[in-house]
């Protein structure tokens, strides 16, 4: 897709950008660093490894011949957030896109969620009759990174917000398309769950037609009708 491709020449022009600002900070501070400096290094070298496993995680299709396609890339929040689809989303029958809670961020778990997606993929092609499946792990959001962080509930909200853009989104790339509409799925883990939940009461009539909820800290909703 188009996106795919724009998002994978972002990815570059990213990486280098961050790597040559690492460097930088780190000739400006020496070798010891205040703690404000450390944490500034810190946070700049987790953006540059958050980048570097997108990276890593679409090369992935040069090993196991399943096609990666980089469905968002966003630098501009404080962590690096992405959306990696396994399969293509633009022909699939069936789309799943799997929302993670806590815990998860793009420098420290996108590669196994990859293998998260893979495994529901294949689960889910027995029972596909021959249909194509396609599975996106979705980190476009910043979940909580600790149990005090998963008592606010803005986490869920504002990644909410992005969700629902991202499905309603995709929705109408497939609609637009030769392929015509796809069965949607959502699945929401732990607090991801939550987010999931919120998400789908901002998106479009008609765009998800199942949501899976599991291990959940809440539906984010206080009734099915919603």
């Amino acid at each position: 897709t188009s996106r795919n491709q724009a998002n994978r020449i972002y990815l570059e022009d990213a990486t280098k950008r961050e790597e040559k600002k690492l460097e930088r900070l780190k000739k400006r501070y020496g070798p010891h660093p205040s703690r404000r400096e450390r944490q500034e290094l810190e946070l700049v070298q987790e953006r540059v490894t958050a980048l570097h496993n997108v990276k890593e995680t679409i090369k992935r299709e040069d090993q196991d011949h399943v096609p990666r396609q980089l469905l968002s890339l966003d630098t501009s929040g404080k962590h690096v957030t992405a959306a990696v689809a396994r399969g293509n989303v633009d022909t699939a029958d069936h789309i799943g896109v799997l929302v993670p809670g806590l815990n998860t961020n793009v420098a420290t778990n996108l590669g196994l969620y990859d293998e998260y997606a893979g495994v529901m993929a294949e689960a889910a092609k027995k029972y596909a009759k021959g249909e194509s499946v396609a599975m996106v792990e979705y980190l476009g959001y910043e979940a909580p990174q600790d149990i005090a962080e998963v008592t606010n509930i803005s986490y869920a909200e504002n990644g909410a917000k992005n969700l629902s853009g991202f499905l309603n989104g995709l929705d109408a790339s497939r609609k637009a398309g030769p392929a015509g509409d796809a069965h949607i799925s959502v699945a929401g883990h732990s607090y991801g769950s939550t987010t999931a939940g919120i998400a789908l009461t901002k998106v479009n009539p008609g765009v998800v037609d199942d949501l899976i909820q599991f291990g959940s800290p809440g539906a984010g909703v206080h009734d099915v009708s919603e």
